[in-house]
């Protein structure tokens, strides 16, 4: 779900799209709470936060794994929402 970015063709796309309204999800989790978007995910970043969220994330990486574990393990709470059937036509 393009919650925060959208995949775009070009860059001339991705200036043009700052302007364009949210994904409606976005606007539905923001009545409940702030979102901060997590570039990668490792212990520092996760430090910062008590819940996690990750709606179809992308693969990560071995160190991002251990890093989840980790956190959760020491109490962090995520909630992990993939869905295999769950695509979007790219527009290029």
């Amino acid at each position: 779900l393009p919650l925060y970015r959208a995949p775009e063709s070009s860059v001339a796309e991705a200036l043009a799209a700052q302007s364009v309204r949210h994904h409606w999800v976005r606007a539905v989790l923001e009545k409940r709470g702030t979102l901060e978007p997590l570039d990668v995910l490792d212990p520092e970043s996760l430090a910062q936060i008590d819940r996690l969220l990750l709606v179809q994330p992308r693969a990560l990486t071995a160190a991002e794994n251990v890093a989840l574990d980790t956190w959760v393990r020491a109490g962090g709470n995520v909630l992990l929402a993939a869905d295999p059937l769950l695509v979007g036509e790219p527009r290029f």
